[in-house]
């Protein structure tokens, strides 16, 4: 009895770790240009948005240090703005925003189509924190597929990520 009584919790204990890899996955399915013209940082999709909408207007001077993981943004650092080229512009606009991953309340993903570096790679990950009470961009990974963005986030990214947001919790990092 002791055995099946083992097991059972075995079982029970290794499906609740295979669940747990993903807080929860949302599908988007939308182009970018789809998606509101705004700098909404309350979700990990409006800060991707923001980004991509930075990129295509190259207005990083007024954006970039809002929209971007303290750690991206030196103090007393000036960002200049930039001509962004037409096909540039056309490609993040036709990006599909496939999912929105969430690896727990304070790291996340967004996978999207990606086709800036050619046939090699055919979706972005961009990764996203909640820092300050606010999701900011924290990084972009070229990925294969959908599962390798997946497999990246849990992987390489939500560990990093999740590092600095206990730390901003423990309040051994000042960003004021």
């Amino acid at each position: 009895m002791k055995k099946v009584v083992l097991i059972l919790w075995l079982l029970v204990l290794g499906n609740i770790g295979m669940k747990a890899e993903f807080s929860h996955i949302v599908r988007v399915d939308k182009k970018v240009s789809e998606l509101k013209d705004t700098i909404d940082l309350s979700s990990p999709l409006g800060a991707f948005t923001a980004s991509a909408y930075m990129q295509v207007k190259g207005n990083d001077s007024v954006c970039f240090d809002k929209i971007y993981t303290f750690r991206f943004c030196p103090l007393g650092k000036s960002y200049q703005n930039r001509k962004v080229q037409p096909e540039v512009k056309e490609e993040i606009l036709n990006r599909e925003v496939k999912q929105v991953v969430y690896y727990n309340d304070s790291v996340a993903g967004v996978i999207s189509t990606f086709e800036g570096w050619g046939d090699e790679y055919g979706y972005m990950l961009t990764g996203s924190v909640f820092e300050n009470g606010r999701w900011v961009n924290a990084g972009e990974q070229p990925v294969k597929s959908i599962e390798e963005g997946q497999l990246w986030l849990k992987e390489k990214l939500a560990p990093t990520l999740d590092r600095y947001a206990k730390l901003l919790l423990s309040d051994k990092i000042d960003l004021k």
